[in-house]
């Protein structure tokens, strides 16, 4: 299923505030026209990442490498193309055909 909406920086900003003043899920819900689960997203985002919003790439190559690196991967898997595996070996699992006599 996709999302419907985003929500904007601000009111997810909000709902972090009033989780924080000690209001619960549903009043902060109700108060703000969202979703119960949609306020608990948001709340449980904040307290696992200690932001609100999404970094611009989630476990992407470009956490961790230069951008220079990366080309330099991407262009190199695809000179080698696709996986040396072309199919089946010769021992692919099934027993040899047996000769007849």
């Amino acid at each position: 299923m996709t999302k419907s909406k985003e929500l904007s920086k601000d009111i997810e900003d909000k709902i972090v505030n009033l989780h924080k003043a000690r209001m619960g899920y549903k009043t902060i819900a109700k108060q703000l026209c969202e979703k119960g689960t949609t306020v608990g997203v948001i709340i449980h985002k904040q307290k696992k990442h200690k932001m609100t919003v999404n970094p611009s790439v989630w476990g992407s190559m470009q956490d961790f490498t230069s951008p220079e690196l990366h080309r330099r991967i991407l262009s190199i898997s695809r000179q080698l193309g696709p996986s040396t595996c072309t199919g089946p070996s010769e021992t692919d699992g099934r027993r040899p055909a047996q000769e007849a006599i």
